[in-house]
């Protein structure tokens, strides 16, 4: 899905939570998440959640140009979001079902 994303025109935005069930290589695989953020160019990443924060590390150790907001909790982003999405952004969500992103997808449904 980030892969599709980064072919899409306009600025690209990822919105990313946990990744649930990974066992002892989430850190890791988090990680590698946030890298490929970063190597598809897309031009900005939110991250909530605990086991999120390893996305937004690892998109950040890359040095790539993405900009990068790491949220402790879901209710921390969407307080943020009308803030950071702009009208005409392409825009990705993506958590465990657990998440809740849900509501994400509600607060974006409702920014003008």
């Amino acid at each position: 899905s980030l892969t599709s994303l980064s072919m899409l025109p306009g600025r690209r935005v990822a919105i990313l939570g946990d990744m649930k069930e990974l066992g002892p290589t989430s850190p890791e695989l988090h990680r590698q998440v946030g890298a490929l953020v970063g190597q598809l160019g897309l031009e900005l990443l939110l991250t909530a959640g605990p086991e999120a924060n390893a996305i937004a590390q690892g998109c950040r150790e890359g040095g790539f140009p993405t900009a990068v907001h790491a949220f402790p909790t879901k209710a921390e982003l969407l307080e943020q979001l009308p803030a950071l999405i702009r009208k005409d952004d392409t825009v990705l969500v993506k958590a465990s079902h657990s998440m809740g992103f849900d509501e994400v997808v509600s607060a974006l449904g409702t920014l003008k």
